[in-house]
């Protein structure tokens, strides 16, 4: 099995993303970390290490606030770059974003509290 398939294959293991969301997103390979990621990791990995950075976090009101804005940052990112045919006031991009507000909270929810409340 080539590298593609095994990743395509990880990716619908640990995601339960409706189809029209895991056709869309590609592996990218990030040649800092050595390694494929999926799209919505990529996203977050830049909008933390680029945009959201120690001294502009503490303008928000908490971590919770800080998080909504990151989904919506990678959300509004992936759909211009990745869902741009569809919809965005369709009920499919309803079940997408909310996939990926899910993911987002799963795996980066407390990492970003953390890293909120060391820099804040």
């Amino acid at each position: 099995m080539n590298l593609q398939k095994t990743i395509r294959k990880v990716l619908r293991e640990e995601t339960n993303f409706p189809i029209s969301m895991r056709r869309r997103l590609k592996p990218i390979f990030w040649p800092e970390k050595r390694h494929y990621l999926n799209p919505i990791d990529h996203e977050i990995d830049r909008l933390v290490s680029k945009v959201y950075t120690p001294n502009k976090i503490c303008n928000y009101i908490d971590a919770n606030e800080l998080i909504e804005v990151i989904i919506y940052a990678c959300a509004e990112n992936l759909y211009y770059n990745t869902f741009y045919d569809i919809n965005d006031q369709s009920e499919e991009w309803e079940i997408i974003f909310q996939s990926l507000s899910n993911y987002i909270r799963d795996k980066y929810g407390d990492k970003i509290r953390e890293y909120y409340k060391h820099h804040c």
